[in-house]
């Protein structure tokens, strides 16, 4: 049996469209950071736009961070791919080369999600920058 087509191919389109649009400042590391803040714009709109995170999941460990292994997949995906490094001395800083997130991810999902998008960057980089 065929599931039913998303409007995203997989939580990496979704990820990879929120980080192209972060400013160029240094950001956390840490996968459970970042899937702290995934899960509080989940949270926050999922009820609107179901589609966007349809299939990324967390397990929550109190009084840790959630764990999300798609979040933590895609940014183990952005450094292999060249679209994130992690800086020396202390490995705390995750900087992104957006030209090359760009060419990593796909289009569309922008384009069809353009009004909410920057209302969730900004959230997003609140949470997770350095």
């Amino acid at each position: 049996m065929r599931s039913e087509r998303t409007d995203i191919d997989s939580p990496f389109e979704f990820l990879g469209a929120l980080v192209s649009a972060l400013p160029d400042i240094p950001y956390n590391t840490d996968s459970g950071v970042w899937s702290k803040a995934i899960l509080g714009l989940r949270d926050k709109y999922e009820g609107q736009y179901p589609e966007l995170f349809r299939e990324i999941y967390f397990r929550e460990r109190p009084p840790l961070n959630p764990v999300s292994d798609e979040v933590s997949e895609f940014l183990l995906w952005m450094q292999i791919g060249g679209g994130a490094r992690v800086t020396e001395p202390n490995l705390d800083e995750l900087h992104f080369d957006h030209k090359v997130v760009a060419k990593l991810v796909v289009g569309p999902l922008l384009e069809r999600h353009q009004m909410i998008f920057p209302v969730m960057v900004r959230e997003l980089a609140l949470v997770v920058r350095r």
